[in-house]
Formats: C-alpha cells, structure tokens, sequence
C-alpha cells in the first residue's frame, strides 16, 4: 500500500526547530556549509553549492524559506532523505525522516533561494523571518505577508514555503495546483496575489473540498492529488468519471438525453459535469406534480402596479428564458469582442517563441496562453531607461527588463515565426511572474491569443523591416495595422458565427415526476433535434402578448446551441406515465451501479465497499420481481466516508430501509431482506434458485 504525508510531522517540527535561529543566522549559515556540505552528488559536489553570493562568494545570511528549499528541490529521494537525516540529528527532532515525497512542490535545482543580491538584502531576509514567525505562532500574517511580495518574492514561491511550513493552513499554488484547480473550475493565473486575494483562493479551494467537488479533504490531500492527476491525466476528471467524453458525444448528437437507472448512480452529478466538460452555460430545474406551462414555458403572472392594484402580465418560464440567453449569447459573438482588454494605445512587441519555426516550447506557450523567456543569461540585472531596440552591449539586460517593465497588460504581441512571417498574435494579460519550478524558461507572462494559423507575411506593415531572432523588442508597425492584419486573418473559431455558438445544457431532475403534456405544450415540437433553430418556429399559447422587440416574436424555437438533459430513476412509478411523444425526442442512457463505481475510489475503504456493494447487487438483480433496475448505487456508499467505514450503519440507517420499501408487498418479504443482509455482510453465500423461489408476489 503507498504511504502517504510521511513527510507532514518532520516538516511541521523542524519549522519550529528553526524559529530559534531568527537572530542566530551567522551560526545557521555556517552548519549548512560545513555539514548539510558533506552530502554529495554522484560527482563529488556539495548541495549546497548553489547558495552563493553573486560574486561566487559564501552568502552570511539566509531566510527560512530558502533554508527548506535546500531539499525541496528537484533531486532524488535519496539525497532529500540524506540531507533530513542531517537536520533531523542537529534540531534533536523526533520525528520520522519521510519516506515519500509524493505531492511536495520543488523548486528548479539552479536556483532554490527566497533571496536576492541587492542593498536591500537585510530588509527582505529579515521580512521572511518574521512572516516565517508568524506563520508558527498563529498571527495574523497579512501586513507581513504583503511585505514580501512587495519585496519581490515570487507570488507562487510564496505560498509554496507556506505550505512547506504550514501545509494545514496553506495551499501552494504552483503550477500543478493551478493546473488542478482550473479543472475544477477556478482561475489558474492570479496576476495580483497579496494576502487578501491569496485568503480568497483558499477560501474557494475549500468550498470545493467541502462540497464534494474534489476527493480531497485537506490542502494536503489535494496537493497531493494534482501530482497524481499530472502524471495519470485520466484522473482529472471527478470521480473518476472517465467515460464523460462519451456522454457529452452522445448529447451532441442527438441535442436531449434521459439517463436513467438504478437509484444512487449519481446521474444528477454526471448531468452537471457533462455540462461544465463541455464549457457550457447551464440550469437546473427539477419537475414535481404541480409544475406545468406557466413555469417552463410562459403564463401570465399577477403583478402590483404603483398604486396597489394587482394586474396580470405574460412573463417568460424559465425553459424559454434560458433559450433567450443562449439565442442573444451567440449572436453577439463577433469579431469586435476578440479585442476586448487592449490599451488605448498598445505597444506592438516581437516575442521569440524559442527560435522560429515549430517546436515544444512554441506549441506549449500557444496552447498554454503565455509567453516566456529562458534561463540563461536573464538573471538580476540593473534597472534601464532604454527600450527600443536590441542593444548589443547587454542583450540580456535588456530583454529581461523589457519582459518585466516595457510590457503593460493589453499591449499586443507577435510572435516570430521567421525573419518576415508570423503566426500568432496576442493580447498580453498578465502582470511578469517568475516561476521557479518553470525550468529552463521560468519567466512568463500571460496572454489572451487572437490568431493562430498559418505565417503571416508582416513585412509590408513593420515598413518593410525583417525581425531579428532576439527574444523581446518593439516592433515599428502601428497596433491598428497589426489589428486589420487579425481582422482579415482571424481564425474560424473567432469569424464562423455559427462554430462560436457557447453550449447551454438545461437540465431536468426527476423528468418523470411531471406531467410532461401540460408542461412541454407545443414545444413537443421544438424539442425535436429535427427540427432546432428558426425551421422549429412555434406559436406559444400567449403568442399574441409578445412584445415587439423581443426575440421570439415571430415564434419560439429551441436554439441550436440549447442542450437538454433529463435524469430519473426507473423504479419510480410514475416512468410508466412518461409520454411516448416525449419518449422519442430523447436518447435514452442507462446509468449502471458498475459504470459509476469509481465514485467510490477515494474511500479509506473503497475495495471493501465496492466488494460489498457487487455482492448486494448480484442478490437483488438475481431476485425474482427486482431485477437489475434495483440495484443499490455508489452514491450510498460514500456515506461511509462520513461515518468513519461503519458498514453496520449504514446498512441499518440507509440500505435496509430502501431494500424494505422495495420489498412492500412481497409474500416473503423478510426472508429476502434477510438474505440480502447476509449478501451485504458476506455471511452466507446464497444461491440464485433460494432468491427466486422466494421473491412471490401476491
């Protein structure tokens, strides 16, 4: 079995272990050059060779953050281990060394300090030491917190220390977490991270945790599990859902789909995650015996005018009013919003996407919405008034400079594709961040692409001028030439109307528990895939009060971008009054307890469980007058999550109940219930013949 969070408890003590060094650093610096400087690579040198001066000379002072990121960075579990042993033993820790390391950020291995070579070097260690006491003694951390971001400490290195120190209280936000978190539906990019905007993550990643958004229960847990899904991709998808891909091609074939199936399936969930897999717009609404036209459709409504008097005026159900926001949504999408977030005046720069032509590094930062700069030859460099042009005296400074501070957000970029073609060009959105887990090119800004494609000759609007290879430098084109250049090349998901149509899925709970008739009316019609769009035109019961300006006053259709989706159980009685016309506008999906039996995964007990819930099943599938379609669901099990793997409970608090209204009106009724129970605990192996011969009705 993998072992998990070994590492948490030595973490947490050494970073209490350290505070008593805040004003004994001199003595601090010196141990980790003469004994963390015995562990050695294969070739002989030290660890801890990279903490130099920029001069080459020993550094004689260090932060805390920069003392944890000595074996928190990308090296072998060996040499992590080799170097804990060594603090372990010099803090008189009690704690176990780790034996794994699975879901720590690192830091890139060249340069794995919090701290700088400016004149300001004593003010910006000795802020980390005091955010760093805070942290331990429960404070609160905002003015110091801002203090070193202010001081240029890296947004995300920031909270990756806190999280070393802290992992309890804070999540880091490196790259695999942001990557994660967009999954889930958050931002990944925060161009302004002070403590207020930092607290507000951490509030929205915990919403998710308690939710059920995510498996995870603790920042921990989900660190954690954005390595996992980083190196098995599958696993991004909640649940374990692998199979949404197939849903959601379903759906967009045949525009409205049922799924039905055993009750606990989690087919309201699935409905929701196809639609937020899709990126779409959606609704929710969930049909009962008193909901009828005037809810879904329209109807008239009593109203109080100014003086009291109560009138009566149409008004649109809710069905209709999302058919007229997913209508005005794709027809505003045109070309004039592709621009939206440039300056008033923006600034036209040359990026070099690592060299021209294709390659990885140019693939990613178009698929990934930034560009960036390499390694080499960008370190700290001196400030600079200058910044129109390659300057050959110090090409390094001036790149990295013009990276960080000639760019503003809503300049446009060009990306070199040669000496005299582009293909690609973007918005900048993004504040500069530096990225230390970022390898080789750990400098990036982010941008919005408005066209990638084939290269574009851009000669004829730089006045004739080729472009250099040099990684950043300002074009002498204007931005309105380089906007009717995007106008008359801009790619099809941007110009084809109908290819930028925004999917909306509106989705029905408990279909079935409606009286669909009453509710759908002539919009039996619509609904059909055959018949989407203006060709679906049908006149409402209210037709005639509709007012002049609004979009459905030559009839109401179903827009093409509109999806339905309708969830039910098929044990319900009410099924059997489902309309056969309703019956056919539908693809009808089964959703079976094994199609969902990953929802159980991230259980403590999820084999057992799965185990328990088969067994069960093969007994109620096998009984005469059940059958398959009543089948217990995962969605029972995860109560076991909350109850601490109490099987006994919730078979007495949950299933047996359920199992018993299955049973109403069963002759022998207990009998089976009891041989389901012996199922459920795996004390009796029953036989497919006791079952049937048990299960007579009256």
């Amino acid at each position: 079995m993998e072992e998990r969070f070994t590492w948490t408890p030595l973490y947490k003590e050494l970073a209490k272990a350290l505070l008593k060094y805040k004003d004994d650093r001199t003595n601090l610096v010196e141990w980790i050059y003469n004994e963390l400087g015995k562990v050695t690579r294969g070739d002989g040198k030290s660890f801890v060779n990279y903490l130099h001066q920029k001069d080459g000379s020993k550094i004689y002072d260090i932060d805390p953050f920069s003392v944890f990121g000595i074996f928190n960075r990308n090296i072998s579990w060996g040499n992590r281990t080799a170097l804990l042993n060594k603090f372990k033993e010099h803090f008189s820790l009690t704690s176990s060394v780790p034996t794994d390391f699975n879901g720590i950020p690192t830091l890139d291995p060249r340069r794995a300090f919090f701290f700088s070579w400016n004149d300001d070097n004593d003010k910006i260690i000795r802020d980390q030491w005091t955010l760093f006491e805070k942290v331990l003694v429960e404070e609160d951390i905002e003015d110091a917190f801002n203090r070193v971001i202010d001081n240029g400490m890296p947004k995300y290195s920031l909270t990756m220390a806190l999280f070393w120190i802290a992992p309890d209280r804070f999540l880091s936000l490196d790259s695999r977490n942001r990557s994660y978190m967009e999954v889930l539906g958050l931002a990944r990019e925060y161009p302004d991270l002070h403590y207020q905007d930092y607290n507000k993550v951490l509030e929205q990643v915990q919403s998710l945790m308690q939710t059920g958004r995510t498996p995870c229960k603790s920042f921990i847990e989900f660190s954690y599990t954005a390595w996992k899904t980083a190196i098995s991709p599958e696993l991004l998808i909640p649940n374990g859902s692998q199979d949404v891909d197939m849903y959601i091609e379903l759906l967009k074939e045949n525009r409205n789909i049922v799924l039905t199936g055993a009750p606990g399936t989690g087919k309201t969930y699935l409905a929701k995650q196809i639609a937020k897999e899709m990126d779409a717009e959606w609704k929710m609404v969930q049909f009962h015996p008193s909901y009828d036209y005037t809810d879904f459709v329209e109807g008239l409504r009593p109203e109080k005018d100014g003086n009291g008097n109560v009138t009566f005026e149409r008004q649109d159900g809710i069905f209709k009013k999302f058919c007229k926001r997913a209508l005005l949504a794709s027809e505003t999408s045109t070309n004039e919003d592709v621009f939206e977030g440039l300056n008033d005046s923006p600034t036209v720069w040359k990026v070099s996407l690592a060299g021209t032509g294709e390659n990885p590094v140019r693939t990613e930062c178009l698929q990934n919405n930034h560009i960036r700069i390499s390694w080499k030859d960008y370190g700290n460099v001196e400030d600079f008034n200058e910044f129109d042009g390659w300057k050959k005296d110090n090409p390094g400074k001036i790149v990295l400079k013009t990276f960080q501070h000639g760019m503003n957000i809503g300049d446009i970029v060009v990306s070199c594709f040669s000496s005299k073609t582009t293909d690609a060009i973007g918005i900048i959105t993004g504040d500069y961040e530096y990225h230390a887990e970022g390898g080789e090119y750990p400098r990036y800004r982010a941008v919005r692409w408005l066209y990638q494609g084939e290269p574009l000759d851009i000669t004829s609007i730089n006045q004739n001028k080729t472009m250099t290879l040099s990684t950043v430098y300002r074009l002498s084109c204007s931005s309105q030439d380089i906007i009717k250049l995007v106008n008359a090349n801009i790619s099809p998901k941007h110009n084809n109307k109908e290819a930028n149509k925004k999917p909306f899925v509106f989705i029905i709970d408990e279909i079935n528990r409606g009286e669909i008739s009453k509710i759908f009316g002539e919009l039996f019609f619509s609904i059909d895939p055959g018949y989407r769009g203006e060709d679906g035109r049908v006149d409402t019961q209210y037709q005639a009060m509709i007012e002049e300006d609004d979009v459905f006053k030559k009839g109401f259709f179903v827009p093409e971008n509109v999806y339905v989706i309708g969830t039910m159980n098929d044990i319900d009685r009410s099924v059997e009054s489902m309309d056969f016309a309703l019956r056919r506008r539908f693809i009808w999906k089964e959703v079976t307890p094994l199609e969902r039996i990953s929802m159980l995964d991230e259980l403590p007990c999820a084999s057992e469980a799965k185990e328990t819930m088969n067994r069960l099943n093969q007994a109620i599938e096998e009984t005469d007058g059940l059958g398959a379609t009543y089948m217990i669901g995962p969605a029972y099990f995860l109560k076991l999550g909350k109850n601490g793997g109490d099987f006994a409970k919730l078979w007495n608090m949950s299933i047996k109940p359920l199992l018993k209204e299955y049973l109403r009106g069963f002759r022998k009724a207990a009998t089976i219930l009891d041989k389901f129970e012996q199922a459920y605990f795996n004390t009796r192996k029953e036989t497919s013949s006791e079952l049937t011969e048990s299960a007579d009705e009256d």
